[in-house]
């Protein structure tokens, strides 16, 4: 009986998830910073990794659906419960992320990082949480994102003085991410008396970092560098799964409030 019942209600979970992003929207400001980079760009002519998969996240409400009992967090009565546990929830998110494989990041014509391969991940820990108007405000400040293995071609071709226009032989660097800052704002809208999320609102993200140090690499190239992170960073961050993520996070705190209130 106890696993019939966590087996119904995982899937009871999924449907409420998959239903609320259904009619919900996720949008990135300041993605796409880098341009796409041909293979008769690179000294080698080989192409470089293919850019992440993009998962679909459906954004056209429901046929028949109707949200005439719809609620906001700002309407729980119990709002600070709400945070805590959505705190709770989103404390050990883990973001995963992969470089935008043959983008390129330019300073000039000729000067110029281009992404070839490679993964990073990292936790942001608590964020601070507020209402933001009737939705809510995650704010996440990380002081180091640690990465190894990134491949990526740079321009001018140093080695090759005969194809100096063109990408390098890709390369490993590696370094860090500092004053890492970003924010997620979304409106879930709530049916309270059934203790459910009905749609998922528009979620919008935000992504900065404060500094960028890989090596080897030259300094002078760190700017694009940064673009190119926060590329790869924003990528994720506008893609389905993570709609999933901060929903999925949500419905497990509307869940545990309404437990806690007794409903």
């Amino acid at each position: 009986m106890r696993m019939s019942h966590r087996l119904f209600v995982g899937f009871s979970t999924l449907l409420i998830v998959t239903s609320a992003l259904a009619q919900g929207g996720l949008t990135v400001s300041g993605f796409k910073k880098g341009q796409v980079s041909p293979p008769s760009e690179n000294e080698d002519n080989k192409p470089d990794s293919p850019p992440p998969a993009r998962i679909a996240l459906p954004i056209s409400v429901s046929a028949g659906a109707s949200t005439a009992a719809a609620k906001h967090v700002s309407d729980l009565q119990n709002a600070q419960q709400f945070f805590q546990a959505l705190g709770h929830e989103v404390a050990n998110w883990q973001i995963n992320m992969a470089l935008i494989g043959g983008n390129k990041y330019m300073i000039n014509d000729c000067l110029g990082i281009k992404a070839s391969a490679g993964e990073f991940n990292f936790r942001p820990g608590a964020p601070s949480l507020r209402m933001d108007g009737t939705g809510v405000l995650l704010q996440f400040v990380v002081d180091r994102i640690t990465m190894n293995a990134l491949m990526v071609r740079v321009r001018p071709n140093l080695t090759n003085p005969t194809k100096l226009c063109h990408f390098s032989k890709r390369f490993g660097v590696g370094g860090s991410a500092s004053d890492v800052r970003f924010e997620i704002r979304f409106d879930p809208l709530l049916d309270i008396k059934q203790c459910r999320v009905m749609t998922a609102g528009a979620i919008r993200t935000k992504f900065a970092i404060g500094g960028l140090n890989l090596k080897p690499l030259q300094n002078n190239l760190d700017p694009v560098a940064k673009n190119m992170i926060e590329d790869a960073i924003n990528f994720y961050l506008e893609n389905g799964s993570f709609g999933m993520q901060v929903l999925n996070g949500t419905v497990r705190a509307l869940n545990t409030t309404c437990k806690s209130a007794g409903t």
